[in-house]
């Protein structure tokens, strides 16, 4: 491609590339611009017509304003970054970028120019600008290079901003979660025997903190178990101070280091600026001797107390010899079986989510699906902070020494109450599922033979003109096949082997397959021996036979109710009805 001298072929550039014509960004991926393999001169597709000439100086290439780029080796096309919000916003920071280099270049050209007219008449403007610069540098010398630092840092940050938006998605980069779990260490004994005698000597902390809470919900020391509830109290209605926590445990540490480098924390002895005695210096000399006659009486308690939950003995690391490191290497025994027999006991019950018990499984999941319903609905109305506040204060409780009487008196009875309560909501619940899944399966088609009184003949299925015909619904409006040629709908077959009359009542239309023109109808009835229900010219009332169906005591019509159930095909008879 040939324009004003150039030879401009398309590149790709690796890194942020300005165009020597508009000083603007060439955006893409590849392909971003024209290169002239003259003089290097690097312009936009639609800047190349208004490029100057070429200057055919190779060793000099136009200058690019915050630097350009080599050309690299041609690469198959791919699609260019269109004019999207993001790419116009970085094109107006790059234009705010580009006047502001301008104007610093005007005004540098302006001062070379003052500089030139005043030596030419004259003045040695060099030496007064050099003072007068002089001055205001050492005026204030911070003032003057804090601008210039501030806006090389914001213009070196854009950069960088822009580099990354553009090569994210070439750069091979982990983020730091995949690179933790990449840079893990193998499986070694060593490795695996270091770690476990570091983390057994400062465990230590985590046990005395369970030991703490658990001394606090068994009432050892009421005061502290009284406190305890009410700042419970105070965070369930206040929980925005939960995040003082951290704070004041820190706090308590230092505390607690303090007093065991500083003073005598736990004889309560305070602390004093004023000279110790002679007397005083010998006692503490010869403790001193004694301590060091027998190290092992130097050595902390083991007992974990409520102050600090004993973190100042137990927060750094102890000696593989102490007993502390004894203590955390038994609590950690335990703590192995513990989790095990919890692991055990959870799949033990297994057979209530895996599916190995498909009606056990679900249930639990019915169970799961209405608590969501009932959390969904009621989580706006339900007072947490109470629930919240009772349901801490019922843990405390329950570790009184009196609750705990009454329960051993009463636990028996009220387990097999609640077991009884249990399975008598159990039954209730499978006798509802089973009526409901029966109800499902099985249908009851209803189907009415009508009649009508003629002299000489009696009663015989001969109907009017513009009436009911011998076999319909409940209604009379639709029409029937009579029960010989009646067929179950689709996806059901019949489970009674015939149909049967229904002598008792009362009536109503149940039937499958068909849509009923008036739903839900249910006649009281009281039929004779042989079903019929007996009614006028209209066909209501209806009422029994009263005479012997001569006419006389105008019942002219008569029908009478069939039945029979239809059962739903499995998934193996529909497959097999396919075939």
């Amino acid at each position: 491609m040939s324009s004003s001298n150039h030879h401009f072929e398309e590149n790709t550039f690796a890194n942020l590339t300005y165009c020597d014509y508009c000083s603007k960004l060439l955006w893409g991926l590849a392909k971003q611009g024209l290169e002239c393999s003259e003089c290097q001169y690097v312009c936009h597709n639609k800047c190349a017509s208004s490029a100057p000439s070429c200057q055919s100086v190779k060793a000099n290439p136009p200058a690019r304003p915050n630097g350009g780029d080599s050309p690299t080796p041609k690469t198959p096309k791919s699609p260019t970054i269109t004019d999207s919000p993001a790419a116009n916003s970085l094109r107006q920071i790059q234009n705010a970028d580009q006047q502001q280099q301008r104007g610093k270049n005007s005004k540098h050209k302006s001062t070379a120019s003052v500089k030139s007219i005043s030596s030419q008449s004259g003045f040695d403007s060099d030496s007064s600008l050099h003072d007068s610069h002089k001055d205001e540098v050492n005026k204030s010398p911070a003032a003057s290079s804090a601008p210039e630092s501030t806006a090389d840092f914001t213009h070196h940050l854009k950069d960088v901003i822009m580099s990354s938006a553009v090569n994210a998605s070439s750069e091979d980069i982990n983020a730091p979660a995949m690179l933790y779990l990449k840079s893990q260490p193998p499986l070694n004994a060593q490795t695996t025997t270091r770690n476990f005698t570091r983390f057994a000597s400062k465990c230590g902390a985590i046990f005395a903190f369970r030991d703490a809470i658990i001394r606090l919900i068994s009432w050892e020391n009421t005061a502290d178990t009284l406190l305890a509830m009410v700042v419970w109290c105070v965070i369930c209605f206040y929980p925005v101070l939960v995040v003082f926590g951290p704070q004041l445990l820190l706090l308590r540490v230092i505390v607690a280091k303090f007093y065991l480098k500083y003073g005598k924390f736990d004889s309560g002895e305070p602390l004093t600026d004023e000279p110790e005695s002679d007397e005083k210096m010998n006692v503490k000399s010869s403790a001193t001797n004694s301590a060091q006659a027998s190290p092992n009486q130097q050595r902390p308690s083991s007992k974990r107390t409520l102050s600090g939950f004993g973190l100042s003995s137990v927060l750094f690391a102890s000696d593989d010899a102490s007993p502390e490191y004894l203590s955390n290497l038994k609590n950690l025994q335990n703590m192995m079986g513990e989790f095990s027999d919890g692991y055990d006991l959870v799949m033990s019950n297994a057979s209530h989510f895996d599916w190995s018990s498909e009606t056990e499984t679900m249930y639990l999941l019915q169970a799961i699906l209405i608590s969501m319903f009932v959390l969904a609905v009621g989580i706006w109305i339900i007072p947490w902070r109470l629930v919240f506040m009772f349901g801490g204060l019922s843990v405390f409780f329950y570790n009184t020494k009196f609750v705990q009487l009454v329960l051993r008196d009463i636990g028996p009875d009220l387990g097999r109450h609640s077991e009884r309560l249990f399975k008598t909501l159990g039954v209730w619940y499978r006798s509802l599922e089973e009526t409901a899944a029966e109800h499902g399966t099985f249908k009851e088609a209803s189907l009415y033979e009508n009649q009508r009184w003629w002299p000489g003949s009696g009663f015989t299925p001969q109907m009017l003109r513009m009436e009911r015909g011998p076999w319909s619904d409940i209604s009379g409006t639709i029409p029937l096949p009579t029960k010989y040629e009646y067929k179950p709908p689709a996806g059901y077959k019949w489970e009674d082997e015939d149909w049967t009359l229904d002598k008792t009542g009362p009536w109503k239309q149940n039937f499958l397959g068909v849509e009923v023109s008036i739903p839900n109808i249910i006649m009281q009835v009281d039929p004779d021996e042989g079903g019929w229900v007996y009614s006028n010219s209209e066909w209501e009332p209806l009422f029994k036979k009263k005479d012997g169906g001569d006419g006389s005591k105008r019942d002219l019509t008569r029908r009478r109710r069939w039945i029979r159930r239809a059962r739903r095909l499995t998934r193996e008879e529909r497959l097999a009805m396919d075939d």
